[in-house]
């Protein structure tokens, strides 16, 4: 796959020329590392910010940073209503062991993945929108320029 980082000559944003959709990636693939396709996605994603921090893109980085926060948010898990997630025996509550105040996170499929990013493109546009009613029209643009990066990731 080619890297979704790449810039075009004397231009700004991310092209996907060359690539795979990465959600396609997520759909078709386990990579043979056993990765899963949400893990390759974001994967791409971090790669993709560092190159966008490497060069300075504010709004590239910005978007890629809350679609990876949007995932990570996605995969957590919900905390019992009376706060207890064990029972130790010496403080009510407690757990002990390497490993023992870890949860295992949630699994995110490629319709959910979609989905987030989807609701993210879709909530950019409409402060764009709202924006531009308030005569903020530098604002809407880079709103609108970051939909535009996560666009290309629904592939």
């Amino acid at each position: 796959m080619a890297s979704l980082g790449s810039r075009p000559a004397g231009g700004r944003g991310i092209t996907r020329a060359d690539a795979i959709g990465p959600l396609a990636v997520v759909d078709a693939l386990t990579g043979e590392s056993g990765m899963t396709g949400i893990e390759v996605l974001k994967g791409a994603l971090r790669r993709d910010l560092t190159a966008a921090m490497k060069e300075r893109d504010r709004d590239t980085a910005s978007a890629l940073r809350t679609a990876l926060a949007a995932f990570d948010n996605a995969e957590a898990v919900t905390v019992p209503a009376n706060g207890q997630v064990g029972a130790g025996a010496h403080v009510a509550g407690a757990s002990s062991g390497v490993g023992s105040t870890e949860a295992e996170r949630r699994a995110i499929t490629g319709d959910q993945a979609r989905e987030i990013l989807g609701g993210l493109i879709a909530e950019q546009a409409g402060e764009a929108d709202r924006y531009d009613t308030l005569g903020q029209a530098a604002a809407a643009q880079r709103l609108r320029a970051q939909a535009d990066v996560l666009r290309r990731y629904l592939g």
